[in-house]
């Protein structure tokens, strides 16, 4: 029967108690130095044992510091796309945006005037409308839903849609000789 490995207590013991001597010889300022570079170390093996992001906003701790990983700050959109001005961010891949170029877009037409005068500011009542944009818009989304609908009737009415749901495109103000379509 092979004899177990021995263990290094006493070289252990030595070199600690080597240790507790050495720093207690070291001036304050050395010590000071050697205790920030042990928190800098405890930090990056902090950020090291984040190293699955995978799913990390389904895992957020509202104490940790996220503002001092760089893996998780993408920057600022600094970058601007030499084929169709768009602003990026730092890292964003080239052909993101336009597909280097491949893709032209129109450009923007201006909106009809009673929206101009909201978006630049003219109108009196741009402020608010600037300020509460995301509520009209929310509004006027499902206005121009199109689809093939089955009505069932019986003990609970449903509605179906059939096939593929589509875009409508019409005036949300009726002529005046005809009922509202859209909205």
């Amino acid at each position: 029967m092979p004899r177990g490995r021995r263990a290094n207590i006493g070289r252990r013991t030595r070199h600690a108690s080597q240790q507790q001597v050495y720093s207690q010889n070291l001036s304050e300022e050395r010590q000071n130095i050697i205790r920030a570079n042990a928190r800098m170390r405890q930090r990056v093996s902090t950020r090291r044992s984040l190293a699955s992001y995978n799913r990390l906003a389904f895992q957020y701790d509202p104490t940790a510091n996220y503002n001092d990983d760089e893996n998780l700050d993408i920057g600022p959109m600094t970058t601007i796309c030499r084929y169709c001005n768009a602003l990026k961010f730092k890292r964003e891949t080239a052909g993101l945006c336009c597909a280097s170029g491949k893709v032209k877009l129109d450009p923007l037409l201006t909106p009809p005037q009673p929206l101009k005068s909201l978006f630049d500011g003219s109108d009196p009542d741009s402020s608010h409308f600037l300020q509460h944009i995301l509520e009209y818009n929310n509004c006027f989304r499902m206005t121009s839903f199109g689809a093939n609908i089955i009505r069932e009737g019986g003990f609970m009415p449903t509605c179906k849609i059939q096939v593929q749901i589509y875009h409508l495109h019409g005036s949300m103000v009726p002529t005046p000789d005809e009922p509202h379509q859209f909205l």
